[in-house]
């Protein structure tokens, strides 16, 4: 096919600016278009100039020593569908039969399962219900609590136990002492609860697979509508609190960063949720070598998101879920790994789950969202808020710690 664009010019950046004050007839480019949100400089025009400059990591190295076709595979898997877990939140009593509440959960097109109970009683039945499971389903345990309790351990080490070859279907076990006292109001926390977080470590990493032990979760910060460099700082905050404290207790660190999940709370802000999540993506590279230098390979972070609720309104529920699709759209743009979208709706709870779920259903199957990886990369406005937050966020913790 005939290029239909040989004879166009590439235009330089001085043209669009010439253009734009022009249209600004003589007013101040800076004075009248550019603006700050959260600390964030905004600007109405980008180019490939506004790209932030990084510099080769040395430590990609190691990459030249793998056999060339091991690094041709990765390559190649690069340009597969990048895909998320679309995930409902499940909370069960000791009256509920569990296969019935997956089975509706599955049918939904929930793959995902994040369970919480109305009691610490309740997980025993919640075990017992996973070994008489018929639908197969993968879980997420929100264990919500300080875990200051004296025979804490010897219930998880017990429970686990239980599940056997079942084991395989815990995707995580949110253990988050720190998000349990920060609700209530909490800074000084308990080194009861860090020496028993230590001991799920020792006692049940071991038993499970590839199951995440640990969240941090930053979900109401969100919610009370604090803006993204403080979200960003809290987070590596709390992460650098597990890690000094699990170090202290003999918890090797180049282990435990593998038991990590994030989970954060999605706005309405399209642009600014996209980098937020590509932003902590580079904040979490920083914080490992900070930790462990000699590290060769770091993963990238896993991340569960989940709609915030601080822009719901009580009166129309269409627009919520305008709003949720939006903040459902980010997170998955941003490369999360888990997602939830917060039901909302007046016409009824199962209803209104459905549409939550209906939601990342039109995104995966009819929207196709999910057949590009880092479909966000190289965008001049994106690439710029990335690194404002990460360079904000990263000099605010270091001036905390």
């Amino acid at each position: 096919m005939k290029d239909l664009f040989h004879d166009v010019n590439p235009i330089p950046e001085e043209k669009w600016f010439e253009q734009v004050t022009k249209d600004l007839k003589g007013a101040d480019f800076n004075e009248k278009l550019v603006n700050t949100i959260d600390q964030i400089t905004i600007q109405p025009l980008y180019t490939r100039k506004s790209l932030p400059q990084f510099t080769v990591d040395a430590d990609a190295e190691f990459m030249l020593d793998l056999d060339p076709e091991f690094v041709e595979a990765i390559a190649d898997q690069g340009q597969q569908s990048l895909t998320w877990n679309i995930t409902e939140d499940v909370l069960v009593t000791e009256n509920d039969n569990l296969n019935n509440l997956i089975s509706a959960a599955r049918a939904r097109g929930a793959s995902h399962v994040r369970i919480s109970v109305s009691s610490d009683e309740v997980w025993d039945h919640v075990v017992n219900e996973i070994i008489k499971l018929t639908t197969p389903a993968n879980f997420i345990f929100n264990v919500y609590g300080d875990l200051s309790e004296g025979d804490v351990v010897n219930k998880w080490r017990d429970r686990v136990g239980h599940l056997g070859e079942r084991d395989r279907l815990l995707f995580g076990i949110e253990f988050d002492p720190i998000g349990y006292w920060q609700q209530y109001g909490n800074d000084t926390y308990n080194g009861t609860m860090f020496a028993h977080l230590a001991d799920l470590f020792f006692r049940l990493s071991g038993h499970l697979h590839d199951c995440k032990l640990i969240k941090i979760d930053t979900t109401h910060f969100a919610n009370q509508g604090e803006d993204v460099v403080s979200q960003l700082v809290k987070t590596l905050q709390i992460t650098s609190t597990y890690f000094d404290e699990m170090e202290k207790r003999n918890v090797p660190l180049e282990e435990l960063v593998q038991l990590c999940t994030f989970r954060f709370g999605i706005g309405s802000n399209f642009f600014f949720e996209i980098a937020k999540l590509r932003a902590f993506k580079i904040l979490w590279h920083n914080l490992i070598k900070a930790y462990l230098p000699e590290m060769d390979f770091i993963t990238n972070p896993e991340i569960h998101c989940v709609t915030a609720t601080a822009s719901f309104t009580q009166t129309d529920e269409h627009s919520n879920l305008l709003r949720t699709t939006t903040a459902a759209m980010s997170a998955i743009l941003g490369g999360c790994d888990v997602l939830i979208v917060t039901p909302f709706s007046n016409s009824g709870e199962n209803n209104a789950i459905q549409l939550a779920t209906n939601i990342q259903n039109i995104l995966r199957y009819e929207s196709y969202i999910d057949r590009y990886r880092d479909a966000a990369n190289g965008s001049f406005y994106i690439e710029s808020l990335t690194q404002q937050f990460g360079q904000q966020a990263w000099q605010q913790f270091i001036d905390s710690k």
